[in-house]
């Protein structure tokens, strides 16, 4: 049976999970903003006949958006929208394993809390999670752009066929795109968690050795 104290770490560390997914979020939302709204003003001032041609193949995704002042603004918005969502799932879907790491961390007590200066990333957890979502990112654009295009492929897209093989502009298609991106992605995130991990004990040896103060 937990304890009382255990039961309020507990919910403390729920409390920061919950908080870092939105402020992970606010964050994709102000970077994808900022970005989408300057590429977008760079170009128009640009101007010339071949003004935008890849930048506004966004309009597919994003109702409303072309590369001119008011689509700007209106991209700026979807582009928020979307950075939003995508660093609130990442937040919230790896939140189980930091949840975790954060209960142990706080039940050890103030010294275990202030050794702790970087936080480790599990690397199968973190590499399942972010395959996963890229995965699925990649399924649905592919149909949404399938749907809104009447069934007609996608040009652009189609070249991501050299490396996902089997890959094609449509549903079934992007179910095999999918299992290629899968595997590439959770290779190269397994990896990236693996190295700052023994950055992250390095730096945590470290902060142990110094103690609190």
């Amino acid at each position: 049976m937990r304890s009382r104290p255990d039961d309020e770490r507990r919910e403390m560390a729920r409390a920061l999970v919950r908080l870092n997914a939105r402020l992970l979020g606010a964050a994709l939302a102000a970077i994808a903003s900022v970005s989408l709204f300057a590429a977008t003003i760079v170009l128009r001032m640009q101007g010339g006949p071949a003004m935008g041609q890849m930048l506004g193949q966004l309009g597919h995704l994003f109702p409303g958006y072309a590369v001119s002042l008011r689509g700007a603004f209106i991209g700026a918005l979807w582009a928020a929208v979307a950075g939003y969502l995508v660093g609130w799932v990442l937040g919230r879907a790896y939140g189980p394993w930091i949840l975790r790491a954060a209960t142990s961390v706080l039940r050890g007590g103030e010294d275990a809390v202030g050794s702790r200066v970087v936080v480790e990333l599990r690397p199968l957890p973190f590499a399942f999670v972010g395959a996963s979502l890229l995965a699925l990112a990649l399924v649905l654009v592919t149909s949404w752009l399938w749907l809104v295009s009447g069934g007609h492929p996608s040009p652009h897209l189609a070249l991501l066929s050299y490396y996902l093989p089997g890959y094609t502009t449509d549903p079934l298609g992007s179910l095999v795109g999918a299992a290629w991106l899968f595997a590439y992605a959770f290779v190269g995130a397994f990896a990236v968690a693996w190295l700052y991990g023994r950055v992250a004990r390095a730096r945590n040896a470290q902060a142990a050795l110094r103690g609190p103060g």
